[in-house]
């Protein structure tokens, strides 16, 4: 689905998934939201930027072993492949705004092999490295994150197809990383022209009135706390339209 056309610049959102979180579990420090409910999608934004096509973030993906999540666990076929619009071995660059296993489940096929084989898999070298050590140091590397590094990154990684870079990393040309610390410590957001694909920084809309709430899902949540404020007061003063990775477009020149 097109969700933003400017320009040169177009944006697609390619849903993988939905799901519910209670209050409880999303805004655990929020008392007053411990009763509702809020739904998330999960998915994949095409940027297409002159003549770059980026694919940002890869969803759950299929044939995972993810027992602790029934519903991502040996998903089925989907038809996310056909949906994304573009050859698999057309695709040239992924990103990964960070590596939480419900952004980058299509990395491999169910049986381990890259999904995009050609592509270089850009992640910050902030968020890899710590993802790396994490699960590698865990007496159970496969509790780690849904066992997303194992079944994700590392096949990726053993094939050098993952390149790690700057938080601040101009990734192709007028396609720029933005250090968005919190949520993950090597979080990273793109901007695309008047367009930023916020990633996690917001995980719902309450947040925009409600920029102190703090997700459960966020391993640092002084630092998500101004990592939002700060970007959505450049988003006010300056025009910007949000893509977050779990809720639709905001655009504050609208």
């Amino acid at each position: 689905m097109r969700v933003f056309t400017e320009s040169n610049v177009t944006i697609d959102f390619v849903r993988d998934d939905a799901f519910s979180a209670p209050g409880s579990l999303l805004f655990p420090d929020a008392q007053d939201l411990a009763g509702e409910v809020f739904e998330l999608n999960v998915g994949t934004h095409v940027v297409r930027a002159g003549g770059t096509t980026i694919i940002v973030d890869l969803g759950i993906g299929e044939g995972k072993t993810r027992p602790h999540r029934p519903s991502w666990h040996m998903r089925a076929s989907t038809g996310f492949l056909s949906r994304l619009g573009i050859s698999r071995h057309d695709v040239s660059m992924v990103l990964f705004t960070h590596l939480h296993a419900d952004h980058v489940g299509w990395a491999t096929l169910p049986d381990g092999t890259p999904t995009f084989p050609n592509a270089r898999h850009i992640v910050s070298a902030v968020d890899l490295d710590g993802t790396r050590q994490r699960t590698l140091s865990a007496k159970d590397p496969a509790s780690v994150g849904h066992g997303s590094y194992l079944d994700c990154i590392a096949p990726l990684e053993a094939l050098g197809l993952v390149e790690a870079v700057a938080m601040d990393a101009e990734i192709a040309p007028g396609c720029q990383l933005i250090p968005a610390p919190g949520h993950t410590r090597g979080q990273t957001m793109l901007q695309v022209g008047r367009a930023i694909l916020s990633a996690d920084v917001l995980h719902h809309p309450v947040q925009i009135a409600r920029p102190e709430l703090v997700s459960g899902f966020c391993i640092d949540g002084t630092s998500a706390i101004r990592t939002r404020q700060s970007l959505l007061a450049r988003a006010r003063a300056e025009g910007l339209a949000l893509l977050p990775s779990h809720f639709d477009l905001v655009d504050f020149a609208a």
